[in-house]
């Protein structure tokens, strides 16, 4: 815009200048090259003046897409600050109803302590029935141990009168009593085994081996190589202790 006020100036300035000159005489070709002169520099004006309106339609253009721009601006904040309202007016709607419930809580509790006061104090009868069945459990658990004792007591050898000439059997050298099981190995020097000794309650099914001639598990034997060995060394001890 600068630039076109001064050409615009520059422009007034000749027109100034070509009147002064008309003023004069003149002949006919010399006036009509300054009219010439003249109706140039008020074309060049016009445009000067055409320019201008340009510049500032386009200003105006300008000024209309950022106005409307703002007004969208302006409408996409308000829409995004109503649900944070919402949201806002929520979280506190919650807050108040939580509120109220602690004061209910707090009227109901406030409430039932003085029932509680008011109300007759009434003794504590299961307590005292747990403990009886309790002590009945230890009884029973008692007479059971009892039993049991008296039972081993009576299936001990040491109660029965022992012959020295009956033979002897086990791991624990003793004579015959109670219930006893035999090894399945034909070679065993032992055959016969108490169940308190070898731990056993009842008689296993299929075949059983006793400790010295078992393999990994009760119902295998061990190999008969290593069996013979142990055997042999078995005998020999039994003969130096006799």
């Amino acid at each position: 815009m600068r630039e076109l006020d001064v050409r615009y100036q520059a422009l007034l300035q000749d027109m100034e200048g070509l009147r002064g000159q008309l003023e004069g005489e003149l002949d006919s070709i010399s006036l009509k090259r300054i009219m010439v002169q003249i109706q140039d520099k008020l074309i060049s004006t016009q445009e000067i003046g055409d320019d201008k309106l340009q510049i500032v339609q386009h200003i105006l253009d300008i000024i209309e897409n950022r106005q409307r721009q703002l007004e969208l601006d302006s409408k996409n904040l308000d829409f995004g600050q109503e649900p944070e309202k919402q949201e806002a007016s929520k979280e506190t709607q919650p807050e108040r109803a939580s509120k109220r419930a602690r004061r209910t809580r707090n009227e109901n509790a406030a409430n039932h302590n003085e029932n509680s006061n008011d109300a007759p104090v009434t003794p504590h009868v299961e307590k005292v029935s747990t403990s009886k069945s309790s002590a009945q459990k230890k009884a029973t658990k008692k007479k059971k141990r009892k039993a049991k004792v008296e039972r081993e007591r009576e299936d001990s050898p040491t109660e029965i009168p022992i012959d020295p000439d009956e033979p002897t059997y086990c791991l624990c050298e003793q004579v015959s009593y109670g219930e006893m099981i035999g090894c399945d190995n034909d070679l065993c020097p032992i055959e016969w085994f108490h169940f308190s000794c070898v731990g056993l309650t009842n008689k296993p099914k299929g075949k059983w081996f006793c400790p010295k001639c078992r393999g990994d598990k009760p119902t295998v034997m061990k190999p008969r190589a290593q069996f013979l060995k142990e055997l042999e060394k078995y005998n020999k001890e039994k003969e130096e202790k006799s």
